[in-house]
């Protein structure tokens, strides 16, 4: 029907890169569907010290990239982000994207998959300092 504008629902989990110097950058990871306490626990499970994860091994962005000029300093910056699973929220947004800078990741159960495959290969975070 011409004029309709089709929702679903996200899921959206808030996360965090914090530098060795306490310097911080927000963001989102967001998700399709309405994540389930099953999935929440899963994921907590499967993150380091129930709340570290690598980006870089989900395909996801690090959010130090960009967010300070002198980005990276070694013995400052590290690969480790956080996840905030006491704060998701799960929304709607309208169909076509979730406007933010953010990494959309596809379908939730799709994405717990993902962060446990990779607690079990082992989290093994990359250093910014080496990569530029």
């Amino acid at each position: 029907m011409k004029g309709t504008v089709v929702s679903e629902t996200i899921t959206i989990i808030p996360v965090m890169y914090r530098d060795g110097s306490n310097c911080k950058r927000s963001s989102a990871i967001v998700a399709v569907g309405e994540v389930t306490d099953a999935q929440i626990t899963r994921l907590r499970a499967a993150l380091d010290d129930k709340v570290y994860y690598c980006p870089e091994q989900l395909e996801l962005t690090h959010h130090g990239y960009g967010a300070w000029s002198s980005f990276p300093i070694a013995d400052v910056d590290h690969g480790w982000h956080e996840m905030f699973l006491d704060s998701v929220t799960v929304s709607t947004t309208p169909a076509g994207g979730f406007e933010c800078p953010c990494d959309e990741v596809g379908e939730i159960e799709d994405f717990v998959c993902r962060v446990e495959a990779a607690s079990e290969a082992g989290w093994s975070p990359i250093d910014p300092s080496s990569v530029h």
